[in-house]
């Protein structure tokens, strides 16, 4: 077993560590490693009982851009934290898989503005015109933030 195989099995161990900083350190390190050996690992994480674990998890996994974690991030969107639901979005955006786009429209509706401004953004950096009519609905969200990013969003897109 390389090196590196050995260092991602430490890393994936410390995800279950007893100390918070160290799980939340070890699903940054997984993220910043960036191979797609790490992702087992990281999936699983987004299940942990921590938050910040699976916050940081959801931002790892979008940074190794892979679409084969798609279907853990759209689980994650339905997180019950919503700063796991924003990273999750985020990473979504990240990816640039059409295939996130359903999940992004429903994460429009949350009741959280930062979640709905990362689903805003994360289907602008889609930027396919399936996204423009919830966009356009997103103009109208009481948040001045959602709203901007959905009108730079609907700027990305191009049709």
């Amino acid at each position: 077993m390389s090196i590196i195989l050995k260092e991602i099995e430490r890393l994936v161990k410390g995800l279950k560590n007893h100390d918070k900083s160290v799980r939340s350190n070890a699903a940054e390190a997984l993220g910043k490693i960036g191979s797609e050996e790490v992702i087992p690992g990281l999936l699983q994480a987004l299940e942990h009982s921590d938050k910040s674990v699976r916050s940081y998890a959801a931002e790892a996994l979008g940074k190794i851009g892979s679409e084969a974690v798609i279907p853990g991030l759209l689980q994650a969107l339905e997180d019950f934290d919503k700063d796991v639901r924003r990273q999750a979005a985020e990473a979504l955006g990240n990816i640039g898989s059409e295939a996130a786009i359903p999940g992004l429209l429903q994460a429009l509706k949350h009741s959280h503005w930062d979640v709905r401004c990362n689903a805003a953004y994360a289907l602008g950096n889609i930027g396919s015109e399936a996204a423009i009519p919830g966009l356009v609905k997103a103009l109208e969200d009481f948040d001045k933030d959602v709203s901007s990013q959905a009108a730079e969003s609907l700027g990305k897109i191009n049709h």
